[in-house]
């Protein structure tokens, strides 16, 4: 049971660091767009 749960914490800390992985790019994105470049 320990280690499911542990798995469970590194699946969902490696989905938060993807997602805000994601995000992070999409600003980047949306700022470049603004500045025209």
């Amino acid at each position: 049971m320990t280690y499911l749960s542990t798995f469970v914490c590194a699946i969902v800390l490696f989905a938060l660091v993807v997602l805000w992985s994601i995000v992070e790019f999409f600003i980047e994105s949306r700022k470049k767009e603004k500045a025209g470049i």
